[in-house]
């Protein structure tokens, strides 16, 4: 993780999707200046059952590792991996006060993923082995449990300039927690020591946990005027601001049974040494840092100022279908690369498209994993509009579910060595490579000892 992201860009790129939830709408012929009432409300959102979708990849994964094993006697005994995706957003019109709506916007994102893999067969046994040795054989198991639950909801609530449709300020909380638990038995260990190999089998553990807690207050000057009504297709403008920020950041990371090379590049970066850390856990409140924009000072953020400038461009419109509202007319915006949908017949967002990788790069925010290519089609995807009830009611189960995520990361690793079998959200199958590893190092083994 990296602890030196600026906060201001990675801030702003969330806030600029937000934003443009803000202020959709259009005329079929040209777009206006929209009206909202008390009520008015929009969603979108997705969900996936990962272990039906991606099928296919997973049963490639599979055949990938018995090609790998059979070779060298080895036999594939489980290998199960599932996992399901949930992103919701809902926004609301709750107040209309002659000069200004409030709009409210609520996300909510979940991700369960397991993985339970074991690989079966005759290895060198334990032990020292020099050039002349034929090495014992004895039966292991190598097995991999590995299970991540994340969970995180927003909540925030948006100024609207009732004439003009532009943002004068936006207040927002960020509630999100991470726990990764995986073990691994039985992995092999090689080391050269002369003439000698040296065959031996670790087992690890590892939790890693965290648990965040944001709450940013933005004020805009001038208000940040996205639309620039009236416009039409073909049209293109650049959006100006200056967005005052400033807030605090609470919570923690911890961790246990990460190899020591992990632990010393985390605690060698700057921010770290800076603040005495070199070990488990990090208590976010605690952190100073003087050394750059925004400066923190024991988890409150330094109001600052940043300038914003983005171009917009409405590139299209189309007529398409949309349940409970029929045929509409649905304009294509695009602003930085991304694109976003909406009607004047929803007075509202209809879709969007955003490559989530390329939001992470740009905001300065390093992924935890990389995602394959192939899946979440090459990084992008479409959020389609769903029933406002709906998406409330998921997203507060979501909340809840980071609530006890948030709670499990608060106890520490639980003793009892229980693996759920079954994950929602997206399977980040980089963990699964681990289980490649496994074999691949066993091939070395082999191949150490009997060159000997």
């Amino acid at each position: 993780m990296n602890l030196k992201v600026t906060i201001p860009t990675a801030v702003l790129a969330s806030i600029m999707v937000l934003s443009i939830f803000a202020c959709c709408s259009s005329a079929s012929a040209e777009a206006t200046s929209p009206s909202w009432v008390e009520g008015d409300a929009w969603a979108m959102g997705f969900a996936k059952d990962l272990g039906a979708e991606y099928a296919d990849e997973i049963l490639d994964f599979e055949e990938e590792l018995e090609n790998l094993t059979e070779p060298m006697g080895l036999e594939v005994d489980k290998f199960d991996a599932d996992g399901n995706v949930e992103f919701y957003l809902v926004f609301e019109v709750t107040e209309d006060t002659g000069t200004y709506y409030t709009l409210t916007a609520d996300m909510g994102q979940k991700l369960l993923f397991s993985l339970d893999v074991e690989v079966t067969g005759d290895m060198p046994k334990e032990g020292t082995y020099d050039s002349e040795s034929e090495p014992e054989m004895e039966e292991k198991t190598i097995s991999v449990e590995a299970t991540l639950s994340y969970a995180l909801w927003t909540h925030a609530d948006v100024q609207v300039v009732k004439s003009t449709m532009a943002i004068q300020s936006i207040d927002l909380e960020v509630h999100g927690s991470v726990v990764i638990d995986a073990s691994v038995q039985n992995f092999p260990n090689i080391q050269e020591d002369g003439e000698e190999t040296i065959v031996s089998f670790e087992s690890m553990d590892v939790w890693m946990s965290m648990d965040v807690n944001i709450e940013i207050s933005i004020d805009f000057e001038p208000a940040l005027d996205i639309f620039q009504f009236p416009f039409n297709v073909g049209d293109e403008w650049t959006v100006t601001s200056n967005a005052t920020i400033s807030g605090s950041i609470d919570g923690f990371i911890d961790a246990t049974g990460l190899p020591p090379e992990v632990e010393d590049e985390i605690f060698s970066d700057e921010v770290m040494i800076a603040n005495g850390l070199n070990s488990f856990p990090i208590e976010l409140d605690q952190l100073v840092n003087d050394e750059e924009d925004p400066q923190i000072t024991n988890g409150q953020l330094e109001a600052t100022t940043e300038y914003i400038e983005f171009d917009v461009a409405c590139v299209g419109s189309n007529l398409v279908t949309l349940p409970n509202y029929g045929a509409v007319n649905v304009y294509t915006l695009e602003i930085d690369g991304e694109v976003f949908y909406y009607s004047s017949d929803v007075k509202f967002m209809t879709s969007m498209d955003v490559d989530f990788e390329q939001l992470f790069g740009e905001s300065g925010i390093d992924m935890p994993v990389d995602i394959p290519e192939g899946l979440m089609d090459d990084g992008d995807t479409t959020m389609g509009s769903v029933d406002a009830s709906t998406a409330k009611s998921n997203i507060q189960e979501i909340a809840d579910y980071q609530s006890s995520i948030s709670e499990e990361a608060e106890d520490g690793p639980s003793t009892g060595g229980d693996i759920n079998d079954f994950f929602f959200k997206e399977p980040y199958f980089g963990i699964i490579i681990v289980v490649l590893v496994i074999v691949v190092v066993i091939a070395v083994v082999f191949a150490a000892v009997k060159r000997k």
